[in-house]
């Protein structure tokens, strides 16, 4: 397992963690939570815990919350690790080879085609303010994922990025987004909202950067997802302390502009807590 991590000098570094010393993993939703806590129990007492969270986990931490089923992949699953390698801040011999990917959407044309139309119609309807659609790519992969996640990251190289391999499954996550940090009592979250391609040369790069950040409809979507999170965390912050140091900050990858804000409180809250606020 490789980790991006940013350290308290703000450096990007990989840790790698191998051989755990036990690995919790659940499919039931009644065991999501608990894990959680036996999983805080044991970092209390020393040991290093990476893992992940599915999306369909939601119902454990609010039941009011609507999920497909559950696919083979775990709910939940960590390892926990009495150490880990610091592997620099540089993934060594990037890219070592092109896998080759034959991408097929599990949608139709017209079956994408109707969904916008009815979303459109439940916006129009006041039914709802935003729907993230989504559509899920598919391919028969049978190389190495290791060799696909180095390639992932060759070509957008992000803050937090991730390769979990469970045994059965690989997760190859590039994701420039932070969901939150803790460090003592305060929690950081910087979501995105905001998307523009970058330019061909210099001054068209800076035009479209500052068109992104005036945008009157995406500032509009930024505000509308800071104050969720303000929201969020308020159930779970001293009183007072959540604040927007930042918004509106533009975040520049190799191929696009992110829009972000920085949304943050004081906290004595576990993390288990923090997941039942925040999650999804």
């Amino acid at each position: 397992m490789a980790l991006k991590h940013s350290g308290p000098d703000g450096n990007a570094q990989w840790l790698d963690f191998t051989e755990p010393v036990e690995v919790m993993s659940t499919r039931r939703h009644d065991e999501v939570i608990p894990a959680l806590h036996r999983i805080e129990h044991a970092v209390q007492k020393g040991l290093y815990a990476a893992g992940f969270v599915t999306y369909e986990a939601a119902p454990a931490f609010d039941p009011a919350l609507r999920t497909k089923e559950p696919g083979p992949l775990p709910l939940l699953w960590f390892g926990l690790y009495e150490k880990f390698h610091d592997l620099g801040p540089t993934l060594r011999g990037l890219p070592e080879s092109s896998v080759p990917q034959h991408w097929q959407a599990d949608t139709s044309k017209d079956e994408y085609d109707k969904a916008i139309a009815r979303i459109k119609e439940l916006i129009a309807a006041g039914e709802t303010y935003q729907v993230n659609y989504s559509l899920r790519l598919r391919s028969n992969f049978r190389d190495d994922a290791w060799a696909l996640f180095r390639q992932l990251y060759a070509a957008q190289d992000v803050p937090f990025a991730a390769f979990i391999d469970t045994g059965a499954h690989a997760i190859c996550s590039a994701s420039p987004e932070l969901f939150f940090e803790l460090d003592g009592e305060q929690i950081t979250c910087r979501p995105m909202k905001g998307t523009a391609p970058r330019g061909l040369a210099w001054d068209d790069d800076e035009k479209r950067a500052n068109a992104l950040q005036q945008c009157e409809k995406n500032r509009a979507e930024n505000i509308m997802i800071v104050d969720m999170m303000r929201n969020d965390l308020g159930r779970i912050a001293r009183a007072g302390s959540v604040t927007v140091p930042r918004i509106f900050e533009i975040e520049r990858y190799r191929t696009l502009f992110q829009m972000t804000s920085t949304v943050s409180a004081l906290s004595d809250a576990s993390v288990t807590d923090i997941f039942r606020a925040l999650f999804p």
